[in-house]
């Protein structure tokens, strides 16, 4: 049995990797031994879900009491550094959610740092387990280029943390490192590389269309040119309702989800393809549990894996790539 300590006890370790830590499944390879957190209400409301959890302010402290397999990094973005470090230190397995990390530049050294120590790593990419960008990945590997990809996003708000001292977080630039893009948008711009393949060139677009108090960006259009086709990725945070929806095709072909069900189309013919409700968190939380399991399955093979860190930083290094293109109004070029 593997043991973990949760870093960041707020609302993503509460309502989304503690569920798939308790899940049938995770629960008879990982059990969930500690966590660290500065919020004694946090740290309150997770003993609730987690009795028998030893709860520390700080990493060190838990390292000297507990003896720990891998630590799961669930802080807002500005400190993922900081604890990605101290998992290094003490050479245990490390998941971080995402994005890897607030600035390209902690990327770059903490991607060094972790090729050189090899520890089993993986990123909270967690939208590759889903069975709909399975499926358009599926489509696109039966292609040899040309497609055209799709996504759209629609919130009418950010999400709120659970700490009553900034629980709107997301919205502050100094913690999460921008906006809808960066929250949001960073699942988009993995998902469009792994389908689609290596990006080439990006030109970004983001604007406040409705919250004006928030210091980033509550819109973002992304137009990513890839190896295998274009993406188009639209995000806001202004819309009316939530939805989702997306749509690819390769000029002959074509696949499109509506947030329900994926319909796909081949010349005259229809078909539709089951997939789970997204709307149920059940199949969230699927996601997690399967991303859970294969690191569980890493840790036991002691199985380091160079593409997903790699994966982690490229990530990073497209999202200041997209921020730096909104900025000079200009589409970039991706080396």
């Amino acid at each position: 049995m593997l043991k973990c300590a949760i870093i960041g006890l707020g609302k993503i370790a509460q309502t989304s990797h503690v569920p798939a830590y308790l899940s049938r499944r995770v629960k008879k390879k990982i059990s969930v031994v500690g966590g660290v957190d500065i919020s004694e209400e946090n740290s309150k409301d997770f003993k609730k879900l987690i009795p028998g959890a030893e709860i520390f302010s700080n990493t060190d402290d838990l390292f000297k009491n507990l003896d720990i397999d891998f630590v799961d990094i669930c802080v807002p973005p500005s400190l993922h550094a900081k604890y990605l470090n101290a998992a290094l230190k003490y050479n245990v397995g490390i998941i971080c959610e995402k994005p890897f990390t607030k600035e390209l530049k902690e990327a770059a050294l903490l991607k060094r740092k972790l090729l050189e120590k090899k520890p089993v790593f993986i990123p909270c990419h967690q939208y590759k387990y889903s069975p709909v960008w399975k499926n358009f990945k599926s489509f696109s590997d039966k292609t040899t280029g040309g497609n055209f990809l799709q996504f759209n996003i629609f919130r009418n708000t950010a999400d709120l943390g659970y700490d009553k001292n900034n629980p709107g977080w997301r919205t502050d630039k100094k913690l999460s490192g921008g906006g809808i893009l960066s929250d949001t948008g960073t699942h988009y711009l993995y998902l469009s590389s792994w389908i689609l393949d290596k990006p080439i060139q990006v030109s970004v677009f983001n604007d406040t269309l409705k919250h004006n108090k928030y210091s980033v960006e509550d819109t973002s259009v992304v137009i990513l040119k890839c190896e295998k086709g274009i993406a188009e990725i639209n995000l806001t945070w202004a819309a009316d309702r939530r939805a989702n929806n997306a749509f690819i095709s390769d000029g002959k072909r074509s696949m499109s989800y509506d947030g329900k069900k994926i319909c796909f189309y081949d010349k005259d013919k229809a078909k539709e393809i089951h997939v789970p409700d997204a709307s149920d968190k059940r199949t969230y939380l699927a996601f997690y549990e399967d991303l859970f399991l294969d690191f569980a399955n890493a840790m036991k093979a002691k199985k380091f894996d160079r593409s997903l860190i790699e994966e982690s930083y490229e990530s990073v290094k497209l999202l200041d790539l997209c921020y730096k293109s909104a900025e000079k109004k200009k589409t970039l070029i991706v080396s």
